[in-house]
């Protein structure tokens, strides 16, 4: 099947607040697929996991009536390191974690990342996957879209 790839990206970003020049990039491409790869960055200690699946759940609806037929989300993977928040925990990030990735499986189409090992595919940082883990990441994301 012939076709085009793309990478978007920008860090830091958060689906509460998207990058609108990202997002009118990404509108003009005008692709048939998107699969929105979640980091995180959203989740804090006054964070509502609710408030982020509706974040999420709205930028899907943007992007279906800008023409994108399929969105897909990676689920969110752990994390060791929250800079934005000290007074986050690994125990606090994963039980939000958890609430959203939930939630986002009842609501919207899901590319389980049950291969990605914390915190042997990360970098040192302990919020990057590390060469390792972003290869596991792509095949995940090939192996869903492509049912290999």
């Amino acid at each position: 099947m012939p076709g085009e790839l793309r990478f978007f990206a920008k860090g830091g970003m958060t689906a509460a607040r998207p990058d609108v020049d990202l997002l009118q990039e990404l509108k003009t491409f005008q692709p048939h697929v998107v699969v929105v790869v979640l980091g995180g960055n959203d989740i804090c200690t006054s964070s509502s996991p609710a408030d982020i699946v509706s974040s999420l759940l709205r930028l899907q609806t943007q992007l279906h009536e800008a023409g994108t037929t399929h969105v897909h989300f990676c689920n969110i993977c752990e994390r060791g390191y929250f800079p934005k928040d000290r007074a986050m925990t690994k125990k606090c990030f994963n039980a939000q974690r958890n609430k959203i990735n939930d939630c986002l499986n009842k609501n919207a189409s899901v590319i389980e990342l049950k291969k990605i090992r914390f915190p042997a595919d990360y970098h040192t940082d302990m919020v990057h996957m590390n060469e390792v883990g972003n290869n596991k990441l792509f095949r995940h994301i090939r192996g869903f879209l492509f049912g290999l």
